[in-house]
């Protein structure tokens, strides 16, 4: 398995979890005609995707909010508000193709690596802010002429 695979691989994961939290929180529509209609949509787009992805389209119950979003590893949902605000499958596909490019393009995973950059980077501050408060501690205890040994393997700063 290629880098390229593997790396696939967690997104198409990361997708089908989040699927899950979901279509626990709004009720997934399977009528078969709104379904069809989407997956026609989908298979016009298909020829001109580059990534190998399982890509797939569903939709949720939700006419209040008409909207569309896609996740990582292909699932692209659509809200039954969305679907009723289309006037043809014309809009409908302007909105797939908008989802789609989000999903070849790996905003979402680019968004999740920034995130995971960031809370390191937090966390790094946050021990970096406890290295020092624990070194002026061991100095306020006279830890003596060792401190300077203490800070700096605590990262500290005299």
């Amino acid at each position: 398995m290629t880098y390229a695979q593997e790396d696939d691989s967690k997104e198409i994961a990361l997708g089908r979890k989040v699927a899950e939290q979901v279509e626990r929180t709004w009720e997934r529509v399977t009528d078969p005609t709104i379904t069809a209609r989407l997956n026609m949509i989908l298979t016009h787009f298909r020829p001109h995707l580059d990534r190998d992805l399982p890509y797939e389209v569903r939709v949720i119950k939700d006419d209040e909010i008409p909207n569309a979003f896609s996740l990582p590893g292909g699932i692209v949902y659509f809200t039954t508000g969305m679907i009723q605000l289309a006037e043809s499958d014309s809009e409908l596909a302007g909105v797939m193709a908008h989802e789609l490019a989000h999903t070849e393009k790996k905003h979402v995973m680019i968004q999740v690596a920034r995130n995971q950059r960031l809370s390191l980077l937090s966390l790094g501050n946050h021990s970096g802010h406890w290295r020092t408060s624990c070194c002026r501690s061991f100095d306020k205890c006279g830890a003596g002429g060792d401190n300077e040994l203490l800070q700096s393997r605590f990262g500290g700063r005299s």
